[in-house]
């Protein structure tokens, strides 16, 4: 598994966002963190090569979750996103889903089940760049 993945952890709560930036971080995953929606995409903007994972808080001031994520979808469609929040319903679990999300974790959320989660979608991103790979090859 690649441990030097890049990760974005955005969440308004700063305990949070500092606790999961700094368990990432003790696995071994380069991170950076954002309190906002706008502090999110800047950083996705400029950041090349793109973020591998962004694990994103649903519930943000100014621009939302869902929002941040559309955009990220607009900017690299090899960005991969959990969506995580304290706020989640059935309905905006399956909103999230079908504009992109790779998962949608419920706080209070584990600290295990979020690197399971972190651990999968790095597979299906090393999945990818393979695919990616073999079809230049071709």
């Amino acid at each position: 598994m690649d441990k030097q993945a890049h990760i974005l952890v955005v969440d308004d709560e700063a305990p949070e966002r500092i606790t999961l930036g700094e368990v990432l971080r003790l696995e071994g995953y380069q991170v950076k963190l954002a309190a906002s929606g706008e502090e999110a995409l800047a950083l996705v903007q400029e950041t090349t090569p793109p973020f591998d994972i962004v694990v994103l808080d649903l519930r943000l001031p100014g621009i939302d979750g869902l929002q941040v994520l559309d955009h990220i979808r607009q900017l690299s469609d090899e960005t991969i996103v959990i969506l995580i929040t304290g706020y989640g319903t059935l309905e905006t679990a399956i909103r999230a889903l079908r504009k992109g999300a790779y998962d949608f974790l419920l706080k209070p959320c584990p600290v295990d089940e979020v690197l399971r989660a972190v651990r999968r979608a790095l597979n299906e991103v090393q999945a990818g760049r393979h695919r990616r790979a073999l079809v230049q090859q071709l």
